[in-house]
């Protein structure tokens, strides 16, 4: 997806938004707040919704603040220092300028991988980078492990992720060293502070379990009159032994969001950085649209608490006639980048993931996700 600068400017980011929750809350008495666990807010409000919502605010004794965001495009150096740090280097560039309306810089590596960047000619959104060893990098790419958190949430049916969350300290190194190698890698592009969004422990007596699971009908269609199955190895060892790190770009220990806004005139796109690490290194690394904080523009004295933006989200979703059972499932506080005249800003904001099933058991429709954003500063919902 190509992130795309608005032809006109959206205004401040104060614009454009629907009533605060103390707005809201004056007008309607059907919402209210569950009292119990503030890191976890239990209530089934009505038939067709339920609140079960893990919460996540501030890392301790962070404010949040606004700031200039500045996109995040690597040099040639610092991606030469990231494969010197791999043990690896660049053999030869296959593209090195302008491909379309974007800037490119890709090759092949000593090790056999590849890379590649593209970023935004005019610096309309920030960059895409990969490096990957393909070879390797396919034995599990083979099998629907994962994909994005975004996906995940939208799509987690179609994965098999579950096999993968137990903690495990693999043979080569425990997670906690993995995780240390990995970030001292990352440092080398310059990406500020990482927050840590999920660790997979990819062991290869869970990829034959997963190899065996994927045989079985739920995992088996048909495509055009053939029947189309996952592959299954029985030659999985220990030196395919991996973990898979999910991070987000940080600020204030607070993660920038990985939802994809799209808009009549543009599109935000989510930030997400995933690593493959094995023995031998890391594997594969896929970051996309990183974003870095600059100079803070704006301190508030204070955000709304997850429990006012509990009540946006509430009259939000409560009060449309739907049919479709409504769950929702985590809020979160995040920064999210929004475009203020000529000048990009992250803002903070809390971010409610609602899952959503059909009433009807028989219903060809999926099952999905929606999210609301509430500015939390404001108090607004943020809908343009």
């Amino acid at each position: 997806v190509a992130c795309q600068r608005p032809g006109a400017t959206e205004g401040t980011r104060r614009e454009g938004s629907e009533q605060t929750g103390t707005e809201q809350r004056e007008q309607t008495e059907t919402a209210s707040v569950p009292q119990t666990d503030p890191t976890h807010f239990y209530e089934e409000v009505q038939e067709d919704l339920l609140i079960d919502a893990e919460v996540k605010g501030t890392a301790s004794g962070a404010k949040p603040k606004v700031y200039l965001g500045e996109m995040k495009v690597f040099t040639k150096e610092e991606i030469d220092d990231f494969l010197a740090w791999n043990g690896d280097a660049v053999s030869e560039v296959t593209q090195d300028g302008l491909q379309g309306n974007e800037m490119v810089y890709a090759g092949t590596c000593r090790s056999g991988s590849t890379f590649g960047q593209g970023s935004s000619e005019e610096g309309l959104y920030p960059s895409i980078f990969s490096y990957v060893n393909q070879e390797h990098y396919e034995q599990y790419n083979a099998y629907p492990i994962y994909s994005t958190q975004l996906m995940y949430e939208e799509n987690g049916e179609h994965l098999i992720t579950y096999l993968f969350t137990e903690p495990e300290d693999l043979s080569f190194a425990t997670a906690q060293e993995a995780e240390t190698e990995v970030r001292e890698a990352l440092a080398t592009l310059h990406l500020g502070e990482l927050y840590l969004n999920r660790t997979l422990y990819v062991s290869h007596e869970r990829m034959a379990q997963a190899g065996e699971e994927l045989q079985s009908e739920k995992w088996t269609h048909e495509v055009k009159g053939r029947t189309v199955q996952y592959p299954q190895r029985d030659d999985w060892a220990e030196e395919d032994d991996c973990y898979m790190f999910e991070f987000f770009c940080g600020v204030d220990g607070m993660p920038l969001s990985y939802q994809n806004w799209k808009r009549e005139t543009t599109t935000y796109c989510g930030n997400d950085i995933q690593v493959w690490y094995d023995a031998n290194g890391i594997l594969s690394l896929q970051v996309d649209y990183p974003w870095v904080a600059d100079e803070a523009i704006e301190e508030p004295d204070q955000v709304i608490s997850a429990e006012e933006a509990l009540l946006v989200v509430q009259n939000k979703i409560g009060n449309v006639i739907t049919d479709q059972n409504q769950e929702l499932q985590s809020l979160t506080l995040r920064y999210l980048y929004r475009q203020d005249g000529d000048a990009w800003l992250l803002i903070p904001v809390w971010e409610a993931v609602i899952h959503q099933a059909s009433k009807d058991p028989n219903s060809w429709v999926p099952e999905s996700c929606t999210y609301v954003t509430v500015d939390a500063i404001t108090g607004k919902e943020i809908v343009s």
